[in-house]
């Protein structure tokens, strides 16, 4: 809430809207420690929570676990690694996890003591627990995983950080595959926006994805003004220079490396192209062609059997499909 404080008419944060706006969400994995505890409150990674911490004073990790303890729920907080491997998905139907004050951290840092001390679990593994403690429920169920640092990693022009978590979130959506039944679980991937994020020149069969443009062995490709340029390139953000710099010496297979831009901006944008969705399970041929973002909602509910879709005919075949899935967010 410390963020919204010029905003009038009562409007609630995110945290104060997971914890109190609906009680039954059963799983909630992510970031975001900080807004779920008081400013003056102790981080049990970072210390101080003086950094966008709660000024209405409440704990909101306190609150969910006292409303679960009130109903007699069986329930997990855990805030790293090592706790969370310890949920037993069999004893437990409500987990919250917090592992970070802020933002997880890029895949590719989450086991660098440099950026992370307490450890974070892999999007893998919190997609597997997630889906093991929701699929005891035999009316279905609904699963939000985002790889939301894929974006972030791109805004700052380095796709090493960005392609890694592509691959992590990959790895996330094959763990579901492998562990749920295509016949009645509706798996949909996809994206609610690109970057101006490009690959450039023809680089030959086996050029490194993070490495210098290369046409054929032994040569790198030099542009007009005869410097050489990466495979990735965005079309704005902060790899722009007025004039471009000889990249030779430079080790852009880094994490830390900032690839270059045509336009000088602070972070890249979003891109403006259609992107891809992927889907597989009941009704996934309702997601081919060119669709509405709007669109996607729908065939997730009719094919789910809720809402205004519930009196379907292929919602005859069994009674629980008339009940609205429960619903469980994690990022």
């Amino acid at each position: 809430d410390s963020d919204m404080t010029h905003v009038t008419g009562g409007c609630k944060d995110i945290a104060l809207q997971l914890i109190e706006e609906n009680p039954d969400i059963q799983v909630i994995m992510g970031g975001g420690r900080r807004f779920f505890l008081p400013v003056d409150a102790t981080d049990p990674e970072r210390g101080s929570n003086t950094a966008h911490g709660r000024l209405d004073g409440r704990n909101l990790i306190d609150e969910w676990m006292n409303d679960k303890k009130r109903r007699h729920k069986s329930y997990r907080y855990v805030w790293n690694e090592t706790d969370f491997n310890t949920v037993d998905p069999a004893q437990t139907d409500f987990l919250l996890g917090l592992f970070e004050s802020s933002h997880m951290q890029y895949d590719i840092d989450r086991n660098d003591p440099h950026y992370e001390k307490a450890g974070e679990p892999h999007i893998k593994d919190m997609t597997e627990k997630a889906i093991q403690i929701l699929s005891k429920n035999p009316k279905g169920y609904f699963l939000l995983v985002e790889g939301g640092k894929i974006d972030l990693a791109h805004h700052g022009s380095r796709p090493v950080r960005s392609l890694h978590d592509v691959v992590a979130m990959d790895l996330a959506v094959d763990k579901a595959a492998s562990i749920t039944n295509n016949q009645d679980t509706l798996i949909v991937v996809t994206a609610d926006h690109s970057h101006t994020f490009v690959i450039s020149g023809y680089p030959q069969r086996g050029n490194g994805i993070f490495d210098l443009m290369s046409s054929r062995p032994g040569y790198i490709s030099l542009a007009k003004d005869h410097n050489p340029y990466t495979t990735l390139l965005y079309g704005n953000g902060p790899g722009a220079h007025s004039t471009r710099a000889d990249l030779r010496n430079v080790d852009t297979t880094s994490k830390h490396y900032t690839y270059q831009s045509a336009v000088p901006l602070s972070a890249e944008t979003h891109g403006g192209e259609d992107v891809a969705i992927f889907a597989r399970g009941p009704m996934a041929h309702l997601l081919h062609g060119v669709r509405e973002q709007n669109y996607i909602p729908h065939v997730m509910a009719y094919a789910s059997c809720v809402g205004d879709y519930n009196a379907h005919s292929h919602c005859a075949a069994s009674a629980t499909h008339h009940s609205t899935a429960t619903s469980n967010i994690f990022g």
